[in-house]
């Protein structure tokens, strides 16, 4: 991402008969930057780039968590 542009990430849920589910704004579901100077997370998994450098976002659902890993760069 460059540096003030936005991405919305997506929490699935994939159950052992099959089934998915889109779990991105559910209440149970959490997003967390382990680098808010670098990216910050809302809420609902709205990433936004601050200054360059790499950040984790964590996403729990109840149990189950995963990371997505987001590099920022300078604005063209």
């Amino acid at each position: 991402l460059a540096v003030g542009s936005s991405w919305q990430l997506q929490a699935t849920g994939r159950y052992s008969d099959g089934t998915t589910r889109d779990l991105t704004s559910e209440a149970t579901t959490s997003w967390t930057s382990g680098a808010p100077a670098i990216a910050t997370v809302t809420a609902t998994g709205l990433v936004t780039a601050v200054a360059p450098g790499s950040a984790n976002i964590l996403v729990r659902s109840g149990a189950i968590s995963a990371t997505a890993p987001v590099t920022v760069q300078s604005a063209p």
